[in-house]
């Protein structure tokens, strides 16, 4: 300490003492300039032997500049190279961290043509659900991610949400609840092990990386099955292979936990796997791309289970946790004065995704998508049994093969991201999107629980159209615009439309 402070006073007195002004033009300015060379020397030696810091050189050149004279100039310089250096020269291990968000305001407006006919909720059968009045709100989203490179194989991530732990399938908070604060869950929390990696000599061009914990989608999909905000909780794997300059395979497997019952072996679980391709002509037809894929999706104990009429709770935990609204269900206490709903059909999805990619008029992108979803695990006659199972009231009635869906789409766009579809994208201002698609999902086509939750308001057996644009305001910020319009394909009348205007951005 005394050292450093001697040192420190024998910089100032040299820089002071030539600082004030000299009767010798010519000689006074070569001595001071040779002085301050020397001081500028001494500085830099100082702080190389970690005598000084670079934040202690800053205040000494602070007094240093306050004391003007001839040494303004390069205490200036000195002054800006050093805060420079302060502010660049951060640790190292923060450059393994990567923060990453987006934050979106929605107005919705949700109205319920007249003609439409009561219903209840399916989670809560004693509560009603609004299908005759109209409802307005504002809404927003906020996700704030960090990942962390481990090293050049791991790493780790997690992401905070607006939301809450009841809603797998919604991130939305409503404005409303009279200035109250709100709360964000943890939406992911991963570990990510890159096995294979493209650069590698061993396994050229290939790449295998395996997900565990609560992750993104890991499959090639649409809102048809898996909404947009759904996170999945498990182990999955996903890799790459070129097969040639045209054509590269990929494909997902994955096991995923839904719900682990204490006092049973029937957990419940979704397994799913998926093969796909891309191909495009690099040399004749570059502006022609094309992308299938076949996934398989297989639930495992999701079958509601009537309890006995000694034992009316003994089932209970058959009843899905969270349901939207179309699939075909069973009351499992029937002998009980509450009603407690689970599901009647097997689910066992079978998924066929195409995407065209034209940019033969670049700048302007065109792509083209359509999907086919078959659950290949309906059986009315099974759904009838368990129906009349659970009823005191024979049910003789016809089953309709509620059992398929598809989606077709069409979305034309000016873009300079490269995953088109996707708003964060939006990179430019002056970026747009104009699409529409229309979609036919019948009630127990797939899980209605996972699906889109905007389309009729969430949930299956529903039909209509998807219109909507996008535009760039600036870099990473759009303003967005849909329109969804749905009714019902069986049963009692219930149409829906949804207008959404969001505004987007990303950081």
């Amino acid at each position: 300490m005394y050292l450093r402070n001697a040192l420190l006073a024998i910089v100032c007195v040299m820089a002071l003492v030539f600082a004030a002004p000299v009767t010798a033009e010519d000689t006074g300015k070569a001595d001071k300039m040779k002085t301050m060379e020397g001081v500028e020397a001494l500085l830099d030696l100082l702080i190389e032997k970690k005598v000084l810091s670079e934040e202690e050189a800053v205040d000494f050149l602070n007094e240093l500049d306050a004391k003007g004279g001839a040494s303004r100039k390069l205490v200036k310089r000195r002054k800006g190279e050093y805060k420079h250096k302060e502010v660049t020269s951060l640790p190292e291990w923060l450059d393994r961290f990567d923060l990453h968000g987006d934050i979106r305001i929605r107005g919705q407006h949700d109205a319920f043509p007249s003609g439409n006919a009561q219903f209840v909720d399916p989670a809560e059968p004693t509560e009603p659900l609004n299908t005759t009045v109209d409802r307005s709100r504002f809404r927003y989203r906020l996700r704030l991610g960090i990942d962390a490179e481990i090293n050049e194989d791991f790493m780790a991530g997690i992401r905070l949400a607006t939301g809450n732990e009841n809603d797998p399938i919604s991130t939305n908070d409503t404005l409303g609840d009279y200035q109250n604060k709100d709360g964000l869950t943890l939406d992911r929390a991963f570990v990510k092990w890159t096995v294979f990696h493209p650069e590698d000599p061993f396994t050229p061009n290939r790449k295998l990386s395996v997900y565990a914990g609560r992750f993104k989608n890991p499959f090639f999909s649409t809102d048809l099955v898996w909404d947009n905000d759904l996170n999945f909780e498990g182990v999955a794997a996903k890799w790459e292979y070129p097969n040639s300059d045209n054509v590269k395979y990929f494909g997902s497997l994955g096991v995923f936990p839904l719900q682990e019952v204490e006092f049973s072996s029937d957990d419940k679980w979704l397994y799913g796997a998926q093969f796909g391709f891309t191909y495009r002509d690099k040399l004749d037809r570059p502006w022609l791309g094309f992308k299938f894929a076949a996934a398989y999706y297989h639930y495992a104990n999701l079958l509601g289970r009537v309890s006995p009429a000694g034992d009316p709770d003994l089932y209970d935990y058959t009843a899905p946790p969270f349901q939207q609204k179309g699939n075909a269900l069973i009351d499992i206490d029937p002998d009980s004065t509450d009603v407690l709903t689970a599901l009647a059909s097997e689910y066992r999805i079978l998924d066929l995704l195409a995407e065209v990619d034209l940019t033969y008029w670049d700048p302007i992108r065109v792509i083209m998508t359509a999907e086919y979803v078959h659950n290949l695990g309906f059986d009315s006659g099974d759904i009838l049994d368990r129906i009349n199972q659970s009823s005191t009231t024979p049910f003789n009635g016809y089953i309709p093969d509620e059992d398929y869906g598809y989606q077709v789409g069409l979305s034309v766009g000016y873009m300079t991201g490269n995953e088109f579809g996707d708003w964060r994208a939006f990179k430019e201002r002056g970026d747009w999107r104009v699409f529409i698609y229309y979609r036919y999902l019948a009630g127990d086509a797939v899980l209605d629980a996972f699906t889109d939750s905007d389309f009729h308001l969430g949930g299956t057996n529903a039909k209509g159209w998807i219109l909507g644009a996008e535009y760039g305001l600036a870099r990473d910020v759009n303003l967005g615009f849909r329109w969804l319009t749905a009714t019902e394909i069986e049963g009692p009348p219930l149409s829906i439309d949804v207008f959404q205007l969001d505004l987007n951005m990303a950081f």
